[in-house]
């Protein structure tokens, strides 16, 4: 492990990445008005930061700059950015030192991320000595080493090292470990261990807000003690309000920069975006905008793993999953649930603990799998042989492989690749991507482009938003299409196939919306006018009457046809031609419309 450190640290010195992203937006000015203004006025640091959004210059009812972002992580580095402070004074007093002390120079930015290094390299040794408990040793260096490597954690660590990321991986990982080591002292109702476990909680829930699993878990473990009648009621009160006032300890800065911010103690300051009676659970977990399962598909290994040791453990991953559905819904319900530019489902990392515990039960079940059948497994591994040459011989049938001629095993196994994404959709978004095929009529692959692919959310201010046929529609295609086209200027279009067609928009919540259609219809000789039928979801929103060539038409679609979420758009045509038959060229097709532009305008405001 500690070779391990050595190594994190060697890279992220080499990597050259200092504060950026959300580190320099959201928590670095704490750091910096703490020590150099000696308050949490963050007016003077926003603008030292050259941060000139509207909103670094609003102000709210106490007269100070917002923040939206919790303080905990900024607090737990705050040692290290003073240190780096007190060095650059010192160092350029005895002239050993070049750096500006600002607060915004090289080692200042340095210390910060090395802090939040160094939060990470110590979780990462409290998951090791926590997965010990369970398993073996050279299991739980690998489970370690796994968690790392395949989750967001070494983005974060190499990419954007001030995030949160570092300081909630480890508020997360000591409270389980907190939670493992002392539950002989908790489950005897001692005092110190649930003060200690409360003021991490406290922390923990500083560090981030989706970590309000923490006092869940010990209303839970409390709750637990007293059924099982392990403790007694006079015991289990006086646990909690131990717990509580380690909580309310550990959470008293947080309160108190709300207070000198917002101007009361108690405040949400994303409260109204949040969406608690309709919460994004599908695409928090399927959807190949950061989804967790989607991006991350280790956690469905960890899931099952702990689904498996439910009977067998029912406590403690009884535990572990109700934390992580709490996570979920609460993440769910943020109006922003993919988190903006984040790598993966970051606002989940509080949880690795449970999660890896998951994977290596996993492991112990799988390799109990292998002893008691090693022939079955073999041959289920050797069957991946004979699906790669029947997958072969498709695509020589389908003239994609000439026997008399080399070919690129790199392309074919593309290929494959995609035949098999197309027709059975990407694992890790199951069942979501079946259930979205069978709804909407496409194949499963189409969820990956359209789940979560908004057209207007918090982050989109343009009223209105436009596909371009042919150019920058593949997100939003249902059935019912031919192939882009372009003519020698350039223009690009799709011709419908078949009677009827869809197009898939995503919205955020249900608004009046005004869809122009650029279309151009199929005109047969002596034909002066063509009829196209609209609906919404199933509602009848209209009929277009197109006349010869291309122009636009005009829908408004109404706030009660539309979803949060995927909403279906059909065109149904009175007729459709096929060119051939008409002895107009030689085109077999059916066509009906030739689409080129859609735009889509808000009429209610966001």
């Amino acid at each position: 492990m500690i070779l391990l450190a050595a190594i994190l640290v060697g890279l992220f010195l080499k990597s050259g990445v200092l504060v950026n992203a959300d580190g320099r937006h959201y928590y670095y000015p704490y750091v910096h008005s703490i020590v150099f203004d000696g308050d949490i006025d963050l007016t003077d640091d926003y603008r030292e930061a050259g941060l000139t959004h509207w909103y670094y210059s609003s102000r709210t009812v106490t007269g100070k700059a917002p923040s939206i972002s919790p303080a905990g992580s900024p607090l737990l580095v705050l040692p290290f950015y003073a240190a780096a402070h007190a060095g650059v004074v010192l160092g350029n007093r005895i002239d050993l030192l070049d750096a500006k002390p600002d607060g915004f120079s090289r080692p200042y930015q340095l210390a910060y991320c090395l802090g939040s290094l160094a939060y990470t390299i110590a979780g990462l040794f409290l998951l090791f000595h926590f997965l010990c408990r369970y398993f073996t040793r050279t299991e739980s260096l690998f489970l370690t080493i796994l968690a790392f490597l395949a989750t967001p954690l070494i983005y974060y660590v190499y990419h954007e090292p001030s995030a949160v990321t570092g300081t909630a991986f480890f508020t997360g990982t000591l409270f389980f470990a907190l939670l493992s080591r002392t539950w002989d002292g908790l489950a005897r109702g001692r005092v110190l261990p649930w003060v200690v476990l409360g003021l991490t909680a406290g922390v923990g829930m500083m560090v981030r807000w989706e970590q309000v699993f923490f006092p869940l878990s010990a209303g839970l473990v409390l709750a637990y003690l007293l059924t099982r009648s392990v403790l007694s009621l006079p015991s289990v009160l006086r646990a909690g309000l131990a717990f509580s006032a380690g909580f309310l300890l550990g959470f008293a800065p947080q309160v108190l920069i709300w207070i000198s911010i917002w101007g009361s103690p108690f405040t949400l300051p994303q409260g109204s975006e949040m969406h608690w009676a309709r919460p994004f659970i599908a695409e928090t977990l399927f959807s190949s905008r950061n989804g967790l399962f989607a991006c991350t598909p280790l956690s469905v290994l960890a899931v099952a793993g702990l689904l498996i040791a439910l009977r067998r453990h029912t406590a403690a991953v009884g535990l572990a999953l109700i934390c992580l559905i709490s996570v979920i819904y609460m993440n769910g319900a943020y109006e922003e649930w993919w988190g903006a530019t984040s790598f993966g489902m970051r606002r989940v990392l509080g949880l690795v603990a449970p999660l890896m515990a998951g994977c290596g039960l996993l492991w112990q079940a799988a390799s109990r799998l292998v002893a008691r059948r090693p022939r079955t497994v073999c041959a289920l591994a050797l069957s991946a042989f004979a699906a790669m040459n029947c997958l072969f011989f498709v695509q020589f049938k389908q003239d994609k492989v000439d026997l008399y001629k080399n070919r690129s095993f790199t392309a074919l196994l593309t290929d494959q690749l995609e035949m098999i994404l197309h027709r059975a959709g990407y694992p890790f978004s199951w069942p979501a991507n079946w259930l979205f095929a069978a709804r909407y009529g496409v194949s499963p692959e189409k969820y990956d482009m359209a789940a979560g692919n908004y057209l207007f959310s918090w982050d989109i201010h343009e009223p209105t938003q436009t596909i371009t046929f042919g150019r920058s529609d593949d997100a939003f295609l249902g059935f019912g299409f031919y192939e882009p086209e372009t003519d020698h200027q350039g223009a690009r279009w799709r011709w419908s196939q078949g009677r009827r067609t869809e197009i898939l928009i995503s919205l955020f919540r249900p608004t009046r919306l005004r869809m122009k259609l650029t279309v151009m219809p199929f005109m047969p000789p002596g034909a002066s006018q063509r009829q196209m039928m609209v609906t919404v979801n199933g509602h009848a929103a209209g009929t277009v009457t197109m006349r010869p060539g291309v122009a636009e038409y005009g829908v408004v679609l109404e706030p009660e046809w539309l979803a949060a979420g995927v909403n279906a758009i059909v065109f149904e045509y009175d007729r459709v031609f096929v060119p051939a038959m008409m002895g107009l060229g030689k085109d077999q097709r059916e066509l009906a419309v030739q689409f080129r532009l859609c735009s889509f305008t808000r009429r209610g405001g966001r």
